[in-house]
């Protein structure tokens, strides 16, 4: 019969039937284990699942742009082509810096002209502030003369119907600036006197200079294209009548 103590010996375990001891250490269950392993692989997912949807999104908004960018580059010159001509003009012509001024900077005279420094321009007929005058312009269209210019009382239309006794032609430049009467010259004068004022309109937009009043209207403009559309005058004809102005600038 055994006696007490032969019989077997047992270590009394804790209050979750697990034994106490160094051969029996609390382990994690598998169960916490695999649960904690798959919240990390849940987050590792989303983060991925984020970064490939912004992504996908910047692409899709840069191919957009490219798609917008090319389609307006196509459309803009059509649109262009539908806006109105007149629109275009108005919009240059309230931009422009040449408008018709008020200033009378060479007075009514050719006596003021010159005490002001004004210079007389023939080809505009008008006595101008230097810096409104071109005077390389001018020198190349007056050696397309010789430009002449008279004084007469005839009531004749064109001058050479009229004696010469009644007509007095003046001697030079001088003069004719000078001049305080209505003065004649030739059709062909007339038609130089154009085309030098749009060529001097031309030089001063590119060069932004001034130019005189009377010129940068667009009365004188319509005048000169009239002058111009009539082809029915003779260029020698002595039919143009010419006050020497003093514009405003």
């Amino acid at each position: 019969m055994p006696t007490p103590d032969s019989r077997p010996k047992y270590i009394a375990g804790n209050h979750n039937g697990e034994f106490e001891g160094k051969s029996c250490e609390e382990r994690p269950s598998l169960r916490t284990f695999f649960g904690s392993n798959g919240i990390v692989q849940s987050k590792t997912k989303f983060v991925i699942c984020v970064g490939i949807t912004l992504a996908l999104g910047f692409v899709f908004a840069l191919a957009f742009l490219v798609a917008l960018l090319f389609t307006t580059s196509k459309i803009l010159p059509f649109l262009e082509l539908s806006v109105p001509r007149d629109a275009i003009h108005m919009a240059q012509q309230r931009s422009s810096s040449f408008k018709s001024g008020t200033s009378l900077r060479c007075g009514k005279s050719a006596a003021e002209a010159r005490a002001a420094d004004c210079v007389f321009d023939l080809m505009s007929a008008a006595w101008l502030p230097l810096e409104y005058f071109d005077s390389e312009l001018n020198a190349e269209f007056m050696e397309l003369g010789p430009w002449d210019f008279y004084m007469s009382n005839s009531t004749e239309w064109d001058l050479r119907n009229t004696p010469e006794q009644e007509r007095f032609q003046l001697p030079t430049v001088e003069a004719i600036g000078d001049s305080a009467e209505l003065l004649w010259t030739s059709r062909r004068f007339h038609i130089m006197h154009c085309i030098f004022g749009w060529k001097m309109m031309h030089r001063a937009i590119e060069k932004s200079w001034k130019i005189e009043g009377a010129l940068a209207t667009y009365h004188h403009t319509e005048h000169c294209s009239t002058t111009l559309a009539n082809t029915s005058v003779p260029l020698d004809a002595i039919m143009t009548r010419v006050e020497i102005s003093f514009p405003t600038c």
